[in-house]
C-alpha cells in the first residue's frame, strides 16, 4: 500500500511562460513568432497559448443562466432532457414530406422544421421545387397527418407568408380536437430575413411589421406555447457573413423588430420572450462556439438598456448547419462537417440543433441521409452525453478571450448598422451587400490558394468517385394534386370566408384557412393595394462551388468526348526522387479533373518525349527533386516541347535554375500558395474543355 500522494509534477521541472518562449524561439530558429498566430478573417489572432493574463475580468463570463448570459440562457442549461433535435422538412411533395416526417419523428427527432419553397413563401400557386409547396390547410393537414400536435413543436422557414401558416396550423388543429394551448414551436416569422433572402416582401416592409405585431397578440392570446418571431442570420451567414457580422447583424436584426413592434404598440419584454434566434455553425469549432457565446452576451446587454426583466433575457438559440461548407462533390465528407457543426453548436449551448444530411447540396435527401443526420445528433446526446455538462468550454482561456474579442468585434459591427439607420435601412439600401462582397474576395483568395482547403475538392479529389444522384421535384405533378386537394371545399363558402378576412382579425384569416382557402387567395386579398418592398437578394454561396464548377466541366468534357482532359507526368530519376512532387501534382490537377498516369519515372529526354507522344495529353509536368531539375530538367524540357507539349514544372526554383529551364520551353511554374483556381481554370480553357 502507497501511503505517499501520487504528484504528478514532480518529475518535471518548474516552468514559466518566459521559459516556454525562449523555447519556441529557438525551436523556430530565427523565424518570428507570430508564424505561430493564426489570422481569422474576422481579424482576430488565434495565438498558441493563453493565460490567465488573456482574461481581461476573470468574472465577467458569469454563471450559466445569469446574466451576462454567457455560458447559457439556462442555470441548468439542457442537462436534463438534452437540446431540441430539430429536423427540417423540405421534401417537395406533400405525400413525400408526410412519411420524411413521420420517419423523423419516429427515429429520435424532437421536433420539425418545414423548410418551404420560393413559391409558398412569397404566396404563389405554382410549386418551384426548392422545398416544401405549401398552398393551404388541407396540405399542411396532410403533411401533419402523423403528427401528435401536442407533443410535437413545429416550426416553419416561410418567408412573407408565415402567417398564412400559423393561421393553417390552428386551423388544422382546431378541426382535430387539439387545444390550441398545446401547440409548441418556434414559428420563425422574421420579415427582415424574408427580404434579405427573396429580395422582395409582397406586401411591403410597414405592412409587414404589422402583421408581425398582430400575428403576436394571437399567439400571445390563443398559442400561448408558441414562440412567433424569430431573427434568422442565415441569409447573411448563407452569403459570406464572418462570425462578427453574424452575431452583430443578428443583434441589430432584433434590435429592429423590437422597436418595429413596439412601435405598433407592443410591449418589449412580452417581444422579447417571443423571440429565437437562428445562427449557423459549420467547420471552425472553437470560433462557433464562441460566436454563439457572444451572442448571447451582447442580446442580453441590448435587454438590460430596454429594461426587459433579468429573467427573460437570455437568447433562444437555434443552430443549423452552414449550407456554404457543404460540399455536392465527395458528399459524404458532410458527415464530418455536419458533426463538427452539431459538436460546436452541442458545446455553445444551443437549445435546438438542426443537422443537416449529408446530400443536402444535391437536391431532395434521401431517407439514409435523414437518418445519418439525425443519428449525428442522438450519438452526441444519447452516447456522447455532451448536455451532461453545462458550457463545458467555460474557463478555458482561449474560448474566453475569443468570446470577448468576437463580442467586442461584433457589438462595434451592431453599432455601425445602427448608425445607418438601423437593420431595415440597411438590408433594402444594399450595405450588407456591399460588405459582404468585400469579405468574400478575402475568403475566396484563401480558397483559390488553398490555403482554406475543402477536402474532397480541393484537397484529395476521387475523380472515379461514383455520383450521388438525387431525382428533382416534379413540380406539375405537385401542383395538379395540391389543386385536387382545394377542389374538395365548399367554393362558396371559402369565398365567403375570404371576403371577410380584411378587416377580420387574425381569426378571420383562421377561418378562411379552414374553410379551404388557398394562401395565394390569402395573400391576394391580404396584400391588396400594397406596395411591394424590394433589395437585391443576398447571394448564396459555398466554398466549394468554384473547384466543383472546374469538374463539372470535366464531366461534360468526358461525356461529350468520351475521355477526360489529361496531364502528363514527367517524373525525373528514381521514384525516391519525384514521388513527393508527383503525388501533389497529380492531386492538385485532379481538383480541376485532369488525368494523371503515373509512371516509375525518366532518365533518358528522349524516352519521355515518346511517352508523352503515346499518352494523348497536351500538357507535361516535369516532377522531380532540384538535383533532377538540374541535371535532366532542360534536356526533358526540350524534349517535350518539340514533341508538341505545354510544359510544365511541378515546385518553384532558383532564378538561375528557373531561367534554364524558361530557356528550354518550359512555359511555367507550379507551387504551393498560388492561385490554383486560376490555373486550372486557365489550363482547362487551353485544352478546349467548355
Amino acid at each position: 500500500m502507497i501511503d505517499d500522494p501520487l504528484t504528478l509534477t514532480d518529475d518535471f521541472l518548474p516552468g514559466s511562460l518566459d521559459a516556454w518562449r525562449e523555447q519556441v524561439e529557438r525551436d523556430l530558429k530565427g523565424a518570428p513568432f507570430d508564424r505561430l498566430e493564426t489570422e481569422l478573417e474576422e481579424g482576430i489572432r488565434l495565438r498558441p497559448l493563453y493565460t490567465a493574463a488573456d482574461l481581461p475580468d476573470p468574472g465577467a463570463p458569469g454563471v450559466p443562466g445569469l446574466a451576462p448570459f454567457t455560458r447559457g440562457a439556462r442555470a441548468l442549461g439542457y442537462a436534463a432532457l438534452g437540446w431540441d433535435v430539430r429536423q427540417v422538412c423540405d421534401v417537395a411533395d406533400v405525400d413525400g414530406a408526410r412519411l420524411a416526417l413521420d420517419e423523423d419523428l419516429a427515429g429520435g427527432a424532437t421536433s420539425a422544421l418545414l423548410g418551404c419553397d420560393g413559391a409558398t413563401r412569397r404566396g404563389l400557386s405554382d410549386p418551384r421545387g426548392d422545398g416544401l409547396f405549401l398552398n393551404s390547410a388541407a396540405d399542411l393537414a396532410t403533411v401533419l397527418a402523423g403528427v401528435d400536435l401536442s407533443r410535437t413543436p413545429l416550426a416553419f422557414d416561410a418567408g412573407a407568408t408565415t402567417p398564412l401558416l400559423v393561421a393553417a396550423l390552428t386551423a388544422v388543429a382546431d378541426a382535430r380536437g387539439v387545444p390550441r394551448a398545446h401547440l409548441s414551436g418556434d414559428l420563425g416569422a422574421d420579415p427582415l430575413a424574408a427580404l434579405a433572402r427573396d429580395g422582395a416582401l409582397p406586401q411591403g416592409l410597414e405592412a409587414a411589421w404589422d402583421e408581425l405585431a398582430e400575428l403576436l397578440r394571437f399567439c400571445h392570446a390563443e398559442l400561448p406555447g408558441v414562440r412567433p418571431l424569430g431573427v434568422d442570420a442565415g441569409p447573411w451567414h448563407d452569403a459570406g457573413a464572418t462570425a462578427v457580422q453574424e452575431v452583430g447583424w443578428a443583434i441589430a436584426a432584433g434590435v429592429t423588430t423590437l422597436r418595429a413592434l413596439a412601435q405598433r404598440g407592443v410591449d418589449t419584454t412580452l417581444a422579447a420572450k417571443h423571440l429565437t434566434f437562428g445562427l449557423r455553425t459549420g467547420t471552425r469549432f472553437l470560433l462557433d462556439v464562441a460566436k454563439l457565446r457572444a451572442a448571447r452576451r451582447l442580446w442580453a446587454r441590448v435587454l438590460e438598456v430596454l429594461e426587459v426583466p433579468g429573467s427573460l433575457r437570455g437568447m433562444r438559440i437555434h443552430t443549423r448547419t452552414a449550407d456554404r461548407v457543404l460540399t455536392q462533390r465527395d458528399p459524404w465528407g458532410n458527415l464530418l462537417r455536419c458533426t463538427i457543426a452539431t459538436f460546436s453548436s452541442a458545446i455553445g449551448g444551443a437549445g435546438v440543433i438542426s443537422a443537416a444530411p449529408y446530400d443536402r447540396m444535391l437536391g431532395p435527401s434521401d431517407p439514409e441521409a435523414r437518418r445519418m443526420a439525425r443519428n449525428t445528433q442522438r450519438v452526441l446526446l444519447d452516447e456522447g452525453q455532451l448536455h451532461r455538462v453545462v458550457d463545458p468550454g467555460g474557463g478555458s482561456w482561449a474560448l474566453e478571450s475569443l468570446t470577448d474579442q468576437v463580442a467586442e468585434a461584433a457589438w462595434a459591427e451592431f453599432q455601425r448598422i445602427e448608425a445607418l439607420g438601423g437593420m431595415d435601412r440597411a438590408v433594402v439600401l444594399g450595405h450588407l451587400a456591399a460588405a459582404l462582397d468585400a469579405v468574400e474576395q478575402r475568403r475566396g483568395r484563401a480558397i483559390a490558394r488553398r490555403k482554406d482547403p475543402i477536402t474532397g475538392v480541393s484537397e484529395f479529389p476521387n475523380l472515379s468517385e461514383a455520383p450521388v444522384v438525387r431525382p428533382g421535384a416534379d413540380v406539375a405533378a405537385i401542383g395538379a394534386k395540391a389543386r385536387a386537394r382545394q377542389a374538395d371545399r365548399d367554393e362558396g363558402a371559402a369565398q365567403a370566408a375570404i371576403a371577410a378576412v380584411p378587416g377580420g382579425g387574425f381569426e378571420a384569416l383562421v377561418r378562411a384557412a379552414a374553410a379551404g382557402a388557398s394562401f395565394h387567395e390569402l395573400a391576394a386579398v391580404r396584400w391588396a393595394g400594397r406596395d411591394a418592398t424590394r433589395a437585391a437578394p443576398l447571394p448564396r454561396r459555398r466554398a466549394a462551388a468554384p473547384f466543383e464548377a472546374l469538374r463539372d466541366r470535366s464531366d461534360a468534357h468526358r461525356d461529350r468526348t468520351g475521355a477526360r482532359p489529361r496531364v502528363f507526368l514527367a517524373n525525373l530519376g528514381p521514384v525516391a526522387a519525384h514521388v513527393a512532387r508527383s503525388n501533389w501534382i497529380r492531386a492538385l490537377f485532379e481538383t480541376g479533373g485532369f488525368e494523371a498516369a503515373g509512371n516509375d519515372g525518366f532518365s533518358d529526354p528522349a524516352a519521355a518525349a515518346a511517352a508523352f507522344s503515346a499518352d494523348g495529353a497536351t500538357i507535361a509536368i516535369l516532377c522531380g527533386s532540384d538535383a533532377s531539375y538540374a541535371e535532366l530538367g532542360a534536356p526533358t524540357a526540350a524534349a517535350l516541347t518539340a514533341a508538341g507539349a505545354r510544359v510544365l514544372v511541378a515546385g518553384r526554383q532558383p532564378a538561375d535554375g528557373e531561367q534554364a529551364l524558361r530557356e528550354a520551353g518550359v512555359a511555367d511554374f507550379v507551387y504551393l500558395g498560388q492561385d490554383v483556381l486560376a490555373l486550372l481554370t486557365a489550363e482547362l480553357d487551353r485544352v478546349g474543355v467548355a
